[in-house]
């Protein structure tokens, strides 16, 4: 007798989309009754297969090319911030704000501000950066909101500040510094009050990349002139040195962004003499005392990892000398290439992922049809294909697993009608998508397993 999963349940048509024929479905049920002992319980695990895509670029007069536009932050309700290079100067840059509507609107500047450099914003609309211009002394950070600027002053032995990250009660992560002295510190601002981390972190070096909305911190601290950089985690009590990447060689670490698990992720310095400047860099994720690296795009040679949802999915970026960037999303311990994950209807790339709000949305650099590095991108998840308990974009016997292992159960993703309870209903369902594969591109594995 032939087994049943030797060959696919269905054969897929490609014109329509579904499959049918009772005899089939017939036999599928047979293989049903035979692998639910086989199969037992499955776990249901959250993936993404594909994105739909809105793109922000500034044009510029003929003959100059359209300016370079790039989204830094992304909220929960979908606004993005970012900027663009001025058209003539292109030493300043223009802020700006999204709405998930489309709408591009561009922050006016107050006197004496040219240039400025949003990082993020939250959900009522803060927006936060860097700033200079001719009425400035120097490079300083910003607070937005309403249309009122506030400049982000250092402390007296500073002259230069920059804010990172904000929280949606309004207590914003950065650094300030001395440029003649090289004194560089992390610091909070709260309602404009600067409050310097360098006593607490007790930091020759250090800088807050992000906070979360519990209030903590990471970024990096530096012992003393001469160690390395270590990514830390400050919950308003206690430090905690993260140590270095936990890759063989590895000697430094820097968290880039932590969720509201606190779980922390960044990228650290690996030794390899082989490559340029004798180190290459590894992407991470720390969670409750334990570092995991985040593994490798094929035929790429660094990974950054720049933020992290608090579902644990992890955006970034891999390059290679020749071969270029390509943005990344980490989720249920594979690594998948943004770019392969964009619906083929659009001509899009993911170069450099920066943020990644609750819905799952991603907001990039990318390139826009031939230009490459051009645009401002925003990712927003698709319809996932209903079948695919496992989100690795197909329905096969880890999907009919799960949904042997949920039978009975009420409020489960197996429930794909709603109706309460996972029945024979739902494994109609999903057997009428056996085998499809989602639409698009798949996304592709690392290519050399992670460290842990």
């Amino acid at each position: 007798m032939e087994p049943c999963l030797k060959r696919p349940l269905f054969l897929l048509q490609p014109d329509p989309p579904r499959r049918a024929g009772h005899a089939l479905g017939r036999r599928a049920v047979g293989c049903v009754l035979g692998l639910w002992g086989a199969l037992g319980t499955g776990t249901t695990a959250i993936g993404q297969c594909q994105y739909e895509v809105a793109t922000f670029q500034q044009d510029c007069p003929f003959p100059f090319p359209p300016a370079v536009t790039n989204l830094v932050g992304l909220n929960n309700k979908g606004q993005g911030c970012g900027s663009y290079t001025h058209c003539f100067v292109t030493i300043y840059n223009i802020p700006f704000v999204t709405e998930p509507n489309g709408q591009f609107t561009v922050l006016p500047f107050q006197p004496g501000i040219e240039s400025a450099f949003p990082s993020d914003l939250n959900d009522d609309g803060l927006v936060v950066g860097r700033v200079f211009g001719s009425g400035l002394a120097s490079n300083f950070g910003f607070a937005w909101q309403d249309g009122e600027w506030t400049i982000l002053q250092p402390p007296p032995q500073g002259n230069w500040s920059e804010a990172l990250a904000c929280n949606n009660a309004g207590l914003i992560a950065g650094y300030w510094s001395n440029t003649s002295t090289g004194l560089m510190q992390a610091c909070l601002w709260q309602d404009g009050e600067l409050i310097d981390l360098g006593p607490v972190l007790k930091s020759y070096y250090s800088l807050a990349s992000d906070v979360n909305e519990l209030g903590h911190v990471t970024g990096w601290i530096q012992a003393s002139k001469a160690a390395h950089r270590h990514a830390f985690l400050y919950d308003g009590v206690n430090v905690i040195d993260l140590g270095p990447v936990q890759v063989p060689g590895g000697y430094t670490s820097e968290g880039a962004a932590l969720n509201d698990l606190d779980q922390v992720v960044g990228y650290g310095r690996v030794e390899d003499l082989t490559h340029q400047g004798g180190f290459v860099r590894r992407a991470f994720l720390w969670n409750d005392g334990i570092m995991t690296e985040l593994g490798m795009l094929p035929g790429y040679e660094q990974a950054f990892a720049s933020d992290i949802s608090n579902d644990s999915q992890i955006i970034g970026h891999c390059e290679a000398l020749g071969v270029g960037v390509t943005a990344f999303l980490w989720s249920n311990g594979v690594l998948g290439e943004l770019t392969a994950l964009i619906s083929d209807q659009y001509d899009v790339t993911a170069a450099i992922a920066n943020s990644i709000n609750a819905g799952g949305q991603i907001a990039c650099l990318g390139g826009l049809g031939p230009q490459q590095w051009s645009g401002g991108v925003i990712l927003t998840p698709a319809a996932s294909l209903e079948g695919d308990l496992t989100g690795d974009c197909e329905v096969d016997e880890a999907d009919l697993g799960n949904l042997i292992g949920d039978w009975g159960a009420r409020n489960s993703p197996a429930d794909f009608n709603n109706d309460g309870t996972v029945d024979g209903a739902d494994l109609g369902i999903l057997l009428l998508n056996w085998d499809r594969v989602e639409m698009g591109r798949r996304p592709s594995a690392a290519a050399n397993p992670p460290h842990t």
